[in-house]
């Protein structure tokens, strides 16, 4: 049985400063790297 997690969004591309967009992606990413780790264990 699969659960399907919906992922979190994407930073909004209309963010102007480069550094609060830098930190959304990084957000992003280390959440799907999170939610891949936790799959390994289920």
């Amino acid at each position: 049985m699969v659960n399907m997690i919906e992922p979190p969004p994407e930073p909004s591309v209309a963010l102007s400063d480069p550094a609060e967009l830098l930190a959304g992606y990084l957000d992003f990413h280390r959440d799907a790297v999170l939610r891949k780790l936790d799959g390994l264990w289920r």
